[in-house]
């Protein structure tokens, strides 16, 4: 397991001093997995990616609705008066591929077509066969009431209905929680811009991390999305604190499993900012509340736009006393599935250094 060994009370201040120019990594690896291991991970014959187009630039714009809010009620309006039964009636129509994709963009919050194609329908004859079907079981969703296109994606080289932002609508919502057998959800809200571009970046790094799997350049062992990726845990004077990562993602190799926290930064804070999220990993590290079981802690994965900003980001936490800067990864978006493969195999316990 990649991951970190917490402090000593006697060591803690001098491991903040000096740890983060230090290339001993020999605290951060456990688990030999043993050749089987292997035999799964090797390159399939052939793979097709459903690489999903990258969201930090493209412009957004309002659906034709004119609001987010405008279409869920819309959406709402053509299932009104269905109650439980209904919806539990009508979730039995649906095959487990419509439920899949419910879920996915539940888990999600929001999700382009491009991503639920690169999640649920990546074995296709074609890319183009691929979309067609994801295309046709969205809209099928939409006219039942179940999902809505509150915002669109504009621009880049992807334009029209592959760009298309999902979610679910109030109705989808109940369904999914009647389901699981929960309680009542509230009334589906209009997002933010920003808050829709943080979401859609979390997926393309998800998306990432399933796509790599598929070429068998690790085996993906878990990955919470926000808020199942919380943490909570007890502040120094008192009251808990709650961290609140992105993504939690483990990984294997042939030899070798890592755990990560993941951060998706898209440089709209500042770096003195970002540099207080690092604090409080710190902080989480050495409460040693998330080394009760196993006694390591995951490393945590910065992935940046670009490296401009990885570099601008390493320096600060480097420069920092008080961060052990071996407890954190900084990488770009399109580099971090190469991260996580260095980091699952056996070389990478061998070099040391810094993605």
């Amino acid at each position: 397991m990649t991951s970190i060994p917490p402090p000593s009370p006697s060591s803690a201040a001098a491991s903040s001093a000096s740890s983060s120019n230090s290339n001993d990594r020999s605290g951060y690896r456990a688990g030999y997995r043993g050749p089987a291991a292997a035999a799964r991970l090797q390159p399939p014959e052939s793979g097709r990616s459903g690489r999903s187009a990258d969201t930090k630039d493209l412009p957004l714009q309002r659906g034709k609705s004119g609001d987010a809010s405008g279409a869920a009620h819309a959406a709402e309006r053509r299932v009104r008066g269905r109650g439980n039964a209904g919806l539990l009636e009508a979730s039995r129509l649906l095959s487990d591929r419509d439920l899949a994709v419910l879920q996915i963009v539940h888990d999600h919050r929001f999700l382009s077509t491009t991503h639920v194609q690169g999640f649920l329908f990546f074995d296709h004859a074609s890319h183009r066969t691929a979309n067609r079907i994801c295309q046709r079981v969205l809209s099928r969703l939409e006219g039942h009431g179940l999902l809505v296109r509150p915002i669109r994606r504009i621009g880049g080289t992807e334009a029209g209905s592959v760009s298309t932002i999902w979610m679910l609508t109030s109705q989808g919502q109940r369904l999914l929680s009647l389901r699981a057998g929960l309680g009542a959800i509230g009334r589906v809200r209009e997002p933010g811009e920003g808050f829709v571009r943080h979401y859609l970046a979390i997926a393309d790094t998800h998306l990432s991390l399933v796509e790599a799997e598929r070429l068998r350049r690790f085996e993906l062992l878990d990955v919470a999305i926000e808020p199942a990726s919380w943490r909570r845990y007890p502040a120094r004077h008192g009251g808990t604190v709650t961290l609140k990562p992105d993504l939690f993602a483990a990984a294997a190799g042939p030899q070798y499993e890592a755990h990560f926290y993941i951060e998706v930064d898209r440089a709209t804070e500042s770096i003195p900012t970002v540099l207080k999220q690092c604090h409080f990993y710190e902080d989480y590290r050495r409460s040693g509340f998330d080394q009760d079981d196993s006694g390591l802690f995951p490393r945590v994965l910065w992935a940046v736009p670009d490296q401009q900003r990885a570099g601008k980001l390493r320096a600060a936490i480097d420069r920092d006393r008080h961060l052990d800067g071996e407890l954190f990864i900084v990488t770009t978006i399109d580099s971090l599935a190469d991260v996580v493969t260095a980091e699952t195999h056996a070389d990478a316990a061998d070099e040391g250094g810094e993605a």
